[in-house]
């Protein structure tokens, strides 16, 4: 009992003189440099109060010696070129923002030495190309925006050797497409807003035209339709022309052949019309020659009629002598045959 006590004691003696040793050192360290971390932690705290005077705001970190500010905001605030000196001593500061500030090209001067910034916001800024140059130090810089700007192409060429450069925002400012192209071949992990909105605008442009396109094809389908559709009526009233010129001329032919046999028939009946009128003129002057000879007959009867009532009344004498004209006929026809009987002789 008495030697774990005596041990126990010892112990105890032990952890003390560790303690007090300790605590001599931390003195001894604390004593040796407390002037570059006073100063330290002085020059950040006189520029935070700067800062909250220009209406800024600022962010610190409390874990790391000196407390350094890491974060600061200006934006919106009248800050002018010079006032950016009070950044200068910052040398831990990692994101700052000088949105809608009247900074030029000269307040970025104030910058250069600030190689632990990884954001930077000059949206609505009056830096132009010649701001730029005081960023190529810059090395560990990963976001840059610059809208609003009046940077140009050559402003962008001057950032191609930020090789941790993760993404840039160019909209509104005065980089053209073949700056942006540019840009994107000098930074080529580095996303740019304008070469987003260039491939998002070739997309747009592409679709249009393939829409464009897919229309004018459905228009020239659609027209080529209705040409077929009009040619295809188009022979089909031909052909229906055609066979109606057919049966029209089939038509024709059987009217003229009906004609000509009308005309035949006209002809023949024409013919018999004739015929019969020359047969009735014959008829007729047949009839009147009949007529004539029985007048005649009529007359030569009625002559004998009259001749013979002439006769019945004659003299006996002129009787006696006609009937002795016969005689005398009889004698004299008989003399030349006596006479030739006596000529033979």
């Amino acid at each position: 009992m008495m030697m774990d006590s005596q041990s126990q004691v010892r112990r105890i003696g032990f952890s003390s003189r560790r303690f007090v040793l300790f605590l001599g050192l931390a003195s001894a360290l604390w004593a040796a440099a407390p002037a570059g971390a006073q100063d330290g932690a002085a020059d950040q705290d006189k520029a935070v109060a700067d800062i909250q005077k220009l209406g800024g705001k600022v962010d610190r970190d409390d874990k790391a010696p000196g407390k350094p500010v890491t974060n600061v905001s200006l934006a919106i605030t009248k800050v002018s070129d010079a006032d950016l000196v009070v950044l200068e001593k910052l040398d831990k500061l990692t994101r700052l923002s000088l949105v809608g500030t009247p900074v030029t090209d000269a307040g970025l001067e104030h910058l250069k030495g600030l190689t632990e910034l990884k954001k930077l916001y000059l949206v609505d800024t009056k830096v132009t190309d010649a701001g730029l140059a005081h960023l190529k130090g810059l090395k560990n810089l990963e976001v840059l925006s610059l809208v609003g700007t009046q940077v140009g192409d050559a402003g962008v060429d001057s950032l191609k050797d930020l090789s941790n450069l993760q993404s840039l925002f160019l909209l509104g400012s005065k980089v053209t497409d073949e700056g942006t192209k540019k840009a994107v071949e000098a930074l080529p992990k580095t996303k740019i807003d304008l070469a987003a909105k260039m491939a998002e605008e070739a997309a747009r442009k592409k679709a249009e035209e393939e829409k464009k396109a897919e229309e004018e094809a459905k228009k020239k389908a659609e027209e080529a339709k209705k040409k077929a559709d009009e040619a295809k009526k188009a022979v089909e009233a031909k052909v229906k022309a055609e066979e109606e010129a057919k049966k029209k001329g089939e038509e024709a032919k059987k009217a003229e052949e009906a004609k000509v046999k009308a005309d035949q028939e006209a002809k023949v009946k024409g013919d018999e019309a004739k015929k019969a009128v020359e047969a009735k003129v014959k008829a007729e002057e047949e009839a009147k020659k009949k007529g004539e000879e029985a007048s005649k007959a009529e007359e030569a009867s009625k002559k004998a009629d009259e001749e013979a009532k002439k006769a019945e009344v004659k003299k006996p004498e002129e009787k006696k002598a006609e009937e002795k004209k016969p005689e005398e006929q009889k004698a004299e026809e008989k003399k030349p045959e006596e006479k030739k009987a006596e000529e033979k002789k």
